[in-house]
C-alpha cells in the first residue's frame, strides 16, 4: 500500500505541477514541494529496499521497481547496485573501497585522506555542496564510473550500463526538461523548477546517508586490511542509527535512520526495522565490547556529522 501510495503521489504532484503550476507562483512552488517530498519518499523509502531485493518476494519486480524510479531521477541502478549495495556495504568507511567517503578535492571525510588548508572551511561549504549531489551525479558520476570502469566490469556489462545510462538520462532530461519546457514556455521558469528540485532532493539525500557513517562516533579504515574480519562488528563500528523513535521521519526514509539494522540485514524490509532493533539492544547487553551508535534525532546526528567535518579537518597528532 506504501508503494502504491508513494508511486501515485509522485505521478500526481508532477501532473499538478503541470496543469496548476502556472496559476500563480505559490501553487508552483506548492506544486514543487509535493514533488520533491514524493520523489525523497520513492527514493529512499521504496527504490532502497528494492535495490536491495527487500521490497517484495519477487526480484524482478524489485528490479522494475528500482529501475524505474532511478531513471526518474536520471540515474543508473545499474551502477547504483554496484556503487551501494555492493562495494558499500561491504566495506563501509574504508579507503578506496567505499566510494560514499570519496569527495577529495573538496571534502576530506576519512583522518587518513590527505588535507589541504581549505578543507578547514569545509563545515561551512558541505550544506551548499550537497545540494549539487544530483546534478552531479546526472551530469557526471556514472558516465565517469563506466568510462575508466571503477567497478572492473566485463565489456559486455559496460555495454549494458552505458545502454542504463542513456536510457535514464534521456527519460529524465524529458520529464525535467523537455515536457515542462513545453507546457510553460519559458526556458528560465523550467531551469529554475530543475535547479530548486535537484537542490532539495540532493541536500536530502545527501545528509540522510552521510549522517549515518561520517560522524564522531564511527570508525574509519585505512584500507581492507584494516578493518575488522567479523561483518558484524565492521557494520557497527563505522554505522549509527539516529531518530528512531521518529515515526514520520522512519515513513519518509524508509527505515535509513535504523542505519545500523539495514547494514546489518540489509535484504529485510524496513518496515521490520523497529522491532529488530529492540531485539538488537537485548542481545549487545550480553556483548559489552560491541557498541551500538545512535543519535536522538536526526537533528543531532546532521550537528554532529559537521562536527565531524571541523574536526577531520585538522592536523592529526603523530
Amino acid at each position: 500500500m506504501k508503494v502504491i501510495f508513494v508511486l501515485v503521489g509522485l505521478l500526481a504532484a508532477y501532473l499538478g505541477l503541470l496543469y496548476w503550476g502556472n496559476e500563480s507562483p505559490f501553487i508552483l512552488i506548492g506544486c514543487l514541494f509535493s514533488l520533491l517530498f514524493f520523489q525523497i519518499t520513492a527514493a529512499l523509502g521504496v527504490m532502497h529496499d528494492a535495490s536491495h531485493n527487500a521490497l517484495t518476494n519477487h526480484k524482478r519486480v524489485n528490479q522494475l521497481i528500482c529501475y524505474a524510479i532511478m531513471a526518474t531521477g536520471g540515474m543508473s541502478a545499474s551502477i547504483w547496485k554496484k556503487k551501494h549495495v555492493a562495494a558499500h556495504h561491504s566495506h563501509p568507511n574504508t579507503s578506496n573501497k567505499d566510494t560514499d567517503i570519496e569527495g577529495q578535492p573538496l571534502f576530506i571525510f576519512s583522518p587518513f585522506q590527505k588535507r589541504h588548508w581549505f578543507h578547514r572551511m569545509q563545515p561551512y561549504y558541505a550544506l551548499f555542496f550537497y545540494t549539487l549531489l544530483t546534478i552531479k551525479w546526472v551530469l557526471f558520476d556514472d558516465i565517469w564510473d563506466v568510462i575508466i570502469n571503477t567497478y572492473k566490469l566485463s565489456l559486455k556489462k559496460r555495454l549494458l550500463c552505458s545502454v542504463d545510462i542513456i536510457l535514464t538520462r534521456v527519460i529524465y532530461f524529458t520529464l525535467s526538461l523537455l515536457i515542462p519546457f513545453v507546457v510553460f514556455h519559458s526556458l528560465w521558469i523550467t531551469l529554475g523548477i530543475g535547479l530548486l528540485y535537484n537542490m532539495g532532493f540532493s541536500l536530502c539525500l545527501t545528509l540522510v546517508f552521510q549522517c549515518s557513517h561520517i560522524n564522531t562516533q564511527t570508525r574509519f579504515y585505512a584500507d581492507k586490511a584494516d578493518a575488522p574480519v567479523s561483518h558484524t562488528i565492521r557494520q557497527l563500528e563505522t554505522t549509527v542509527d539516529y531518530g528512531v523513535n521518529n515515526l514520520f521521519l522512519t515513513w519518509v526514509v524508509g527505515g535509513l535512520n535504523f542505519q545500523v539494522i539495514h547494514h546489518l540485514f540489509p535484504t529485510i524490509n524496513h518496515r521490520h526495522f523497529p522491532a529488530i532493533q529492540a531485539l538488537l539492544l537485548k542481545v549487545l547487553k550480553d556483548y559489552p565490547a560491541m557498541t551500538y551508535h545512535h543519535f536522538p534525532s536526526f537533528r543531532a546526528a546532521i550537528k554532529d556529522h559537521l562536527l565531524f567535518l571541523k574536526q577531520v579537518a585538522l592536523p592529526q597528532p603523530v
